[in-house]
């Protein structure tokens, strides 16, 4: 696939997916969108969207969480599906409201939460992570 092609289809999956991040949340910014890394973007399923919900909820003990600003998944060049996005529960206290989320999917589908963004640090961390995983988280 040539330069031009690539830049392309990289540029067009950032629209698309600040598109469906912002139909998510209308009046909110979007909040994720692709950054730079090999692979592409890919349309989470509903049952993959209920992996990761169920996941932070088990991590979060039960609490009710929302995940009204959205997720996005991305595939690395080996296959690995790696999900970020944000979620806000009661049981995460501080500012903002919204704390990252980092996971990924294994080879036999199952979601493995790796890390919330809790505090300023872990935020940068997961953000951090994410980005370097194809993801970049805005908020």
């Amino acid at each position: 696939m040539g330069v031009f092609m690539r830049i392309f289809l990289d540029i067009a999956g950032a629209i698309l997916v600040i598109a469906s991040s912002t139909c998510l949340a209308e009046d909110k910014p979007p909040t994720v969108v692709v950054a730079s890394a090999p692979g592409k973007v890919v349309t989470l399923s509903s049952a993959e969207i209920a992996a990761v919900k169920a996941a932070v909820a088990a991590r979060l003990k039960g609490a009710s969480a929302i995940f009204d600003l959205g997720m996005v998944g991305h595939a690395d060049p080996k296959g690995t599906v790696t999900v970020c996005g944000y979620v806000k529960s009661p049981k995460l206290t501080g500012k903002p409201d919204e704390k990252p989320f980092l996971g990924s999917f294994d080879k036999g589908g199952a979601f493995k939460l790796e890390q919330i963004g809790d505090t300023d640090a872990s935020a940068r961390t997961v953000k951090l992570a994410c980005h370097e995983r194809g993801i970049e988280l805005l908020a």
